[in-house]
């Protein structure tokens, strides 16, 4: 996985993407998510940073992470 890149995979898009991230989580490191999310193309793409959240944001911080999928909700929705 050290070697694996993933802008290899293409980084335009069709639909809309959202990464949702803990700044904690070492399994997808914040910091790399963050410095490869502006190289994406999308129609409308968002970054949602969850604070004191690792990996699983959704357990970790529930409800920021609550806020974030009502948003991307209302993104979508106008």
């Amino acid at each position: 996985m050290e070697s694996f890149d993933l802008s290899s995979l293409g980084t335009e898009y069709e639909i809309p993407v959202f990464y949702i991230q803990g700044e904690r989580d070492w399994q997808t490191p914040y910091p790399l998510a963050k410095q490869f999310f502006p190289k994406i193309a999308a129609p409308l793409k968002l970054f949602y940073s969850i604070p004191d959240a690792g990996h699983i944001p959704m357990i970790d911080q529930k409800e920021k992470f609550n806020e974030a999928l009502f948003d991307i909700l209302e993104q979508i929705n106008n």
